[in-house]
């Protein structure tokens, strides 16, 4: 394998060849087409949908959701399948009018560098043929600089990608909160040449020294007020929210109380507080039962680990999703999309319960 790499990418390899060399590398290594209509194996050319139902994927969690309804219209693909997007996948999205994306990440020390851009640029245009896949989600999370040769390199991408595919879908997955990003970001800027921005409105219990919700609904409306003040309106927006939860080892055992969390010397806060699956959490739940806070719409249940420590776990269900999806709709979004749909088990009926709560947005009409 590693000696295919070096073949396809020699150190020599001139910065303007790597889009022609990649192109071949990559549909070499992609195969034929899975599907009897070879056109589906081509990145689609239709318009995008005038609203977005994004499901983040991680795994083959697709093969449960693509003939549900509300229909998917973006799945954007991360994790070891981004490196080599499963013909079957894009395929079979394709049939149903679904585009798929890839998520890209680049090394925010070498975003200053115009060759190393342009470089890296080159290396992902070329996969939209390849695979058929019809553009990319940008993850370039906790920049704090060089901000205008960021906006230099999604502005190269855009124009790169469009140019081989007028219709490209390009997102970035940026903060809830814009304000506190404007160091590393030029939102406004950014804005002008992506498709939509995609806020995580998701980790608000970061650091957080008591359990607390991971979503709060107030995120919503105070994230869209300051994307709007950055001059970037909501139909922009594809409000991202979790399909997973945070379980908080409590500080003592008293059951449904408030939740403190004192973290262990040598220990970290991520690591002692933990990400938990929608599945996991949830069988918690059926389990222990499960409690409303209702000011952050967030579910929360508790259980004692085998050491007798008392654990809260919070998480969003099909009920308080539905509260979000409708208020996101109220709020004029795009769309919403969810991290990631491979949190919920397929094999009953809990992922087809959590997709269907996504009619709370499909039903609304979007306010412009």
């Amino acid at each position: 394998r590693l000696q295919a790499q070096v073949a396809c990418f020699p150190s020599f390899l001139p910065t303007q060849l790597v889009a022609m060399r990649a192109a071949v590398c990559i549909a070499a290594a992609v195969g034929a087409c899975p599907c009897g209509d070879e056109s589906l194996c081509k990145p689609l050319t239709t318009p995008a949908a005038a609203r977005e139902i994004l499901a983040f994927t991680t795994g083959d969690s697709w093969r449960s959701y693509l003939n549900l309804q509300p229909t998917v219209t973006t799945v954007a693909v991360f994790g070891a399948g981004a490196a080599k997007v499963d013909q079957e996948l894009v395929c079979k999205a394709h049939q149903q009018g679904a585009r798929v994306v890839v998520g890209v990440e680049m090394d925010k020390t070498k975003i200053p560098d115009a060759a190393a851009r342009t470089q890296w640029v080159d290396s992902l245009v070329p996969r939209m043929a390849a695979e058929g896949i019809d553009g990319f989600n940008l993850d370039i999370e906790g920049n704090t600089g060089n901000k205008e040769a960021l906006t230099a390199l999604v502005k190269e991408l855009a124009e790169k990608a469009r140019a081989a595919n007028p219709h490209a879908q390009l997102s970035f997955a940026l903060s809830i909160y814009p304000q506190g990003q404007t160091g590393g970001y030029e939102h406004k800027a950014l804005a002008q040449y992506l498709d939509f921005i995609l806020p995580m409105t998701y980790d608000l219990c970061w650091g957080a020294g008591a359990a607390t919700a991971n979503s709060p609904l107030a995120a919503q409306a105070k994230g869209i007020q300051q994307y709007s003040d950055l001059g970037i309106p909501a139909t922009k927006i594809v409000m991202g929210l979790p399909w997973y939860g945070w379980d908080f080892p409590c500080d003592d055992a008293t059951p449904w109380a408030s939740c403190k969390v004192t973290v262990p010397s040598g220990k970290q806060w991520y690591g002692y507080v933990t990400q938990q699956s929608y599945t996991s959490i949830n069988a918690t739940a059926v389990a222990a039962g499960a409690k409303l806070d209702a000011a952050s719409q967030t579910m929360f249940t508790e259980e004692v680990d085998g050491a007798g420590q008392r654990h809260q776990r919070w998480f969003d269900n099909p009920a308080t999703l539905q509260s979000k999806y409708h208020q996101a709709a109220s709020l004029g979004c795009r769309g919403v999309g969810f991290w990631t749909a491979d949190e919920v088990d397929w094999t009953t009926g809990e992922g087809a319960d959590m997709w269907s709560a996504l009619t709370a947005f499909s039903q609304e009409e979007v306010l412009v």
